[in-house]
Order: C-alpha cells, then structure tokens, then sequence
C-alpha cells in the first residue's frame, strides 16, 4: 500500500469526488456541450484505468466500483463506448458498431477483473462478454482508435488487445487455447509499429503518424508483464520513439514541455474545427514520465545501466514538469498555449488524475528500486536523483 505523497492525495480526490453514480466514475463533471455537461458521463476505459490506480490507496472502494460497472448493459456482451450517469446506455454516443467500435474497453475489463480476484462474477455475463471480445478480433473487426478519430488498427489498440487476452486467461483458465495463436499473432506484430526510417512506434504501420497514443499503447505493454523490451535493443526503439515524440508533439509552455495529442487535431477540449485547433494535454506530461520509468524499471533488470542513467534522467524531468503545469490543480484535459484555462475545457478530468498518480506512483518506485541497486554496489558511480519527499511503502 502507497503512502499519499507529492500530488497523490489531490488527484485521489479527484477520483472520489467523480464517483457521483454507484455504476462508475465519470470522465469530468464540467465540460463542453449542453449546460456544460458534456463530459458528465461513464467512459469505461477512462473508469477502468482510474480504478486500477484507486486500488493501489483505497481497494475497497476500488473494489465496489468495479463490481457495479461490470452490471453496466451491453451491447451483445461488449460496453457501449459511454453511459449517463443512471446507468444506461447513451444513444449520443458513438463507436458502437462493428468496424466502429473502441475495443480498448472490453479489454481493460479483463484486466481490471484480473486485478480483483475476489469479485463474485455472473460466469454466464463473464464469458459472454469474453465470447463477443475474441470474436471480434477473431474476425479482424477494425478497431476506433482511441481519440474516436480513426478506424484500423493502431498501436495502442493492439497493445490493450495483448493485455486483455493475457488477463483473460486468468480469468477464464480455459480460454488460453482458444486464443493462444491469436496472441501470439498479436504479440509478432508489434515490431510492424517500429518504422526505421522514423525512428520511432508510429499509430500504424500503413499511416505513419506520430500520436501521443503510441506512448499509452507502450506503456499497457510494459503493464502487460510480458516482457517485450527485455533488450537493449527493444529499448532503444523505446527510448528513441520518446525522443521523436518530445520533438514532434511537444510545445514550451514557460519552463516546461507539454505534449498535443498529435499534429491537426481538431478537438481543442470546448469544439471541434476543420483545420487542427489543438491544445496541450496535461496528462501527457505524466504519460511521459510514465515511460520514462518503466524504461528504467527495465534497464535495471537486464543490467543495462547506460540506459538507466539516461532515462532515470529523462524520468525525473518529466516528472518534475507535471507540478509545474499551468493550472494543473484544475486536472483540465487541455491549456492553451500560454498555460491559461480554456473556459469550457473538461475538468476535472479523471484520466488526467489517474496518469498523474501513476507517473507519480511508478516514479517513488523506481527511485526505491534504484536505492536498492545502488545499496548492494551494482551501480557504481550512477547519479541517483534525491526527491523533495521520502518514499515510504508499506
């Protein structure tokens, strides 16, 4: 159990204060659209993730969120892509149809399931739900990506799909035959989102675009437990896809970076416009460091310790940079430029909370761990970066 340090315990309130309905935790209570209630609604993924993080402080309630969102209906077993606030399905909402639909969602609930091993499941909802999720990609059903922008298969898709099914098995023992070709076919492909040329994970091996997803979809598959940048050279590619997305996605705001989602994008967090009116995103910020971490985290245990100097450097300036983003006490899901509030903007937002906590989670993680390292005298000479809190673990 984490101790609440740095801006933990702001972010956690963040979190409680949006469970406001017993069937989830809504994405922002203030936003765009009709009475500012836009964002006033139950996005599953944004939900799961933010319970997965709530479980680490206060697993109980954690646990008894999770037990009312698995009671949201389905359309066929699968999640609608957002509910409002009494539970029911949203007619607004889109994604919903095969080809159409953001499968990251479905996959996120095994893996939420996965983490709760004490939950009582309906088993005949459990392997409906299972049934519709493999058949989906059984049939190569195209996925939505993961800003409801594009329709293929992506990166982040891909990796979300890899973790689900990993945590299926866990979940169903005797679903690991019926996928494990599937998997492993999932697995292979994963080297098809490295593009030479650029350097870096691009969102898709046909569209060669650089998008702040790549990062999520990096770092559910260090989440994963795979164990699919265990090389050098695995985490170079990593290493050198950060640095393409600092250069290519991030903007000066004062003293610090801030990524955009990704180049002309149209949603500027109040409306959507035809020629690219993006805004940074906050969250991206942690998202970073986040990978930062687990870049280190890695390098430790393959005893690649040029590669720990360098990203434990790059893991502790991103880090340091989410406390002093403007307005960030508002956990808005976009800022403009010169670091002021949009007056619309979602907020606050509870993905934005939820990815500040785990970068800060995962960094007091790798500080201990390298404490460790560092103690036993197999980093000799490495520069250790000293905290303003103590870390304390339970």
């Amino acid at each position: 159990m984490y101790k609440k340090q740095g801006m933990i315990p702001i972010a956690l309130n963040v979190i409680k204060k949006n469970i406001i309905s017993k069937f989830g935790i809504v994405a922002a209570p203030k936003g765009p659209g009709k009475d500012c209630k836009e964002y006033l609604h139950i996005w599953p993924r944004d939900a799961l993730f933010a319970i997965m993080e709530l479980k680490n402080f206060d697993s109980k309630l954690a646990e008894s969120v999770v037990k009312n969102m698995l009671q949201l209906p389905t359309d066929n077993g699968l999640f609608y892509q957002r509910y409002k606030i009494d539970g029911k399905s949203d007619p607004m909402a889109w994604c919903n149809s095969d080809g159409h639909r953001q499968l990251d969602q479905d996959a996120l609930r095994f893996v939420v399931i996965s983490k709760f091993p004490n939950i009582k499941l309906n088993q005949k909802m459990l392997k409906e739900s299972y049934h519709a999720f493999l058949m989906q990609i059984k049939n190569k059903f195209t996925s939505t990506d993961v800003w409801e922008q594009k329709r293929g298969y992506f990166f982040y898709s891909t990796a979300t799909l890899i973790w689900g099914l990993t945590c299926a098995e866990k979940v169903i023992p005797e679903s690991k035959k019926q996928h494990e070709n599937i998997l492993k076919e999932l697995i292979e492909s994963i080297d098809l989102f490295y593009d030479e040329e650029l350097k870096s994970f691009v969102k898709s091996p046909s569209e060669k675009i650089i998008d702040l997803e790549i990062l999520l979809g990096l770092n559910v598959l260090f989440e994963s437990g795979l164990e699919l940048f265990n090389t050098k050279e695995k985490l170079l590619r990593v290493l050198s896809t950060l640095k393409v997305i600092e250069k290519e996605l991030c903007v000066k705001i004062g003293k610090i970076e801030v990524p955009i989602r990704y180049k002309n994008d149209p949603w500027n967090g109040e409306y959507v416009g035809n020629n690219g009116n993006c805004r940074p995103w906050p969250m991206g910020v942690a998202i970073i460091s986040q990978t930062y971490s687990h870049v280190v985290n890695v390098a430790l245990k393959i005893g690649e310790y040029e590669i720990v100097v360098e990203a434990l450097k790059n893991a502790n300036k991103w880090f340091e940079y989410i406390k002093d983003i403007p307005n960030i006490n508002h956990f808005p899901e976009q800022i403009e430029y010169d670091g002021s509030l949009p007056k619309l903007v979602p907020k606050p937002l509870t993905w934005c909370a939820s990815e500040i906590i785990k970068a800060e989670r995962l960094y007091l993680d790798i500080l201990q761990r390298i404490q460790f390292y560092s103690t036993i005298d197999m980093l000799p000479n490495l520069y250790i970066i000293e905290p303003n809190f103590n870390l304390v673990l339970n």
